[in-house]
Order: C-alpha cells, then sequence, then structure tokens
C-alpha cells in the first residue's frame, strides 16, 4: 500500500478489463449443458453471447444458430443484436 491510499474493497481495484472478464464469466459458473436439448430451454443472454455461440453450446454446430433466431422472431429482430437480459427460448433439436 502506498502512503497516503485509502484502502478499498478488492473489486475496486480492478481494472475495466478485469472487471469486464469477471462480468462475462458469472453465466459460466454453471454452464448450460453441451448437449442438444431434449426439449424447449429458457435462456437469459449473458453478456458476450452470439446466436452462433449459443448454438454451438447446446447444438454443438454453431451454424444451427439459425435455429434458434426462427424460434425467436418475435423476440429477436436483427440476429446480429441479441441483448442482455433479454429471454429467448432454445428450440430442442428433435
Amino acid at each position: 500500500m502506498v502512503a497516503g491510499e485509502k484502502l478499498r474493497p478488492a473489486d475496486a481495484r480492478l481494472s475495466a478489463r478485469q472487471k469486464l472478464k469477471q462480468a462475462s464469466e458469472v453465466g459460466k459458473a454453471n454452464p448450460p449443458q453441451s448437449t442438444t436439448p431434449d426439449r424447449a430451454v429458457e435462456y437469459t443472454v449473458k453478456v458476450g453471447d452470439t446466436l452462433s455461440q449459443l448454438a454451438d453450446r447446446f447444438y454443438g454446430k454453431a451454424f444451427k444458430w439459425t435455429r434458434i433466431y426462427e424460434a425467436n422472431r418475435e423476440v429477436i429482430k436483427n440476429p446480429d443484436y441479441i441483448y442482455i437480459g433479454q429471454k429467448i427460448t432454445i428450440p430442442s433439436e428433435i
């Protein structure tokens, strides 16, 4: 500690990059199964999520993002923009 520096909580000393990394790992504590869901799953979009990333996580194939998009057309107006906190449905692959 430098003379004259006030004590602060540890997270107050994190850099912006560290805070962003920490925020993006919130959803990774209990990641969804990497296997195909046998029924539709409701998912809340987290920091850094993309449709192709979600398709890769749930179906094992990133190119299946269109399946998620088609199932959520009333919620997702543009597949390039999904928003943190948005609730979407991950359909089963069957």
